[in-house]
């Protein structure tokens, strides 16, 4: 793979992700990073989001939705 390559990534993230608007700011923040994607509602409150792009937009992505602003506690990545 060449450096700079777009990847995919299966992104697992477990806390008070549903039902609080976690879905539309990720959207906004995938945007924002240049990454392409979907997230979808799992059982048991966890979401997963398959996120599209560069290295190292995807770094400051999966730092980005690393959220703890009440009401959303983002606990595991």
């Amino acid at each position: 793979m060449k450096p700079g390559s777009p990847v995919r990534l299966r992104i697992l993230v477990q806390g008070t992700v549903q039902r609080v608007g976690y879905p539309h700011i990720i959207q906004g923040i995938a945007r924002r990073n240049q990454v392409a994607g979907c997230i979808r509602n799992l059982e048991g409150y966890d979401v997963e989001i398959i996120a599209e792009g560069r290295p190292d937009n995807l770094q400051q992505f999966r730092t980005d939705i690393r959220i703890q602003e009440f009401p959303i506690s983002v606990e595991h990545i």
